[in-house]
């Protein structure tokens, strides 16, 4: 959960919330990071910081919502 903060300070997201599901297995914790509204490209680089992580078993994936 830190490095996952210091990655979104570094690349200037705030993070609205973090779910993480129990623990079954300690090789794999699925998670879902929900940001406060910012920039596509800070995202894109958030994701690509994320994915270059020791902990990332793959490619994170990533919605992006838009307001109308």
């Amino acid at each position: 959960i830190r490095r996952i903060g210091e990655a979104a300070e570094r690349h200037g997201i705030s993070i609205y919330a973090i779910l993480q599901n129990p623990i079954l297995d300690t090789q794999r914790v699925d998670f879902v990071i929900t940001t406060d509204e910012c920039q596509r490209s800070q995202i894109q680089a958030f994701v690509k910081d994320m994915g270059s992580q020791s902990f990332a078993l793959s490619r994170p994936f990533y919605m992006l919502f838009f307001k109308n």
